[in-house]
């Protein structure tokens, strides 16, 4: 839930940022839809060196906040990445513990059906052996 709210807060953060951005460079270079297109201040001057300065600040530290917060995005991204590696690895030794598993019922299931012969071979040779002593009796 945090993890969301951080989002949200990234993106208000960026789209505000963009937009105070565009506004001061729409005003600079007078472009945009201001009724004094054509006079970038809107006061028939040119910006000023201080001006695009100002500008260029802006956007500098707009994109370092933005790749800071690119940053901290990867980061985030490693750590489920690293989450997501734990599980398969879990995973992975619970299957080998399954396979054994497995291995040991057929185990168990090979000895159960070699008593069951047994136990067949037995009840047959008894058969015989009643049917013996009551064809001699």
């Amino acid at each position: 839930m945090g993890k969301d709210r951080a989002t949200q807060l990234h993106a208000t953060n960026t789209i505000t940022q963009y937009t105070t951005l565009r506004q001061s460079t729409h005003q600079l270079t007078g472009q945009g839809d201001d009724e004094s297109a054509g006079c970038p201040l809107g006061d028939g001057s040119e910006p000023s060196q201080a001006d695009l300065l100002a500008v260029i600040q802006g956007t500098r530290m707009a994109l370092e906040f933005n790749i800071e917060t690119v940053s901290i995005d990867v980061n985030l991204l490693r750590a489920d990445l690293r989450k997501v590696a734990n599980k398969v690895e879990t995973a992975e030794g619970n299957i080998l513990v399954l396979q054994g598993e497995v291995v040991a019922l057929k185990r168990q299931m090979a000895q159960m059906t070699t008593v069951r012969h047994d136990l067949e071979w037995r009840v047959k040779m008894q058969k015989d052996v009643t049917a013996e002593a009551i064809f001699v009796y």
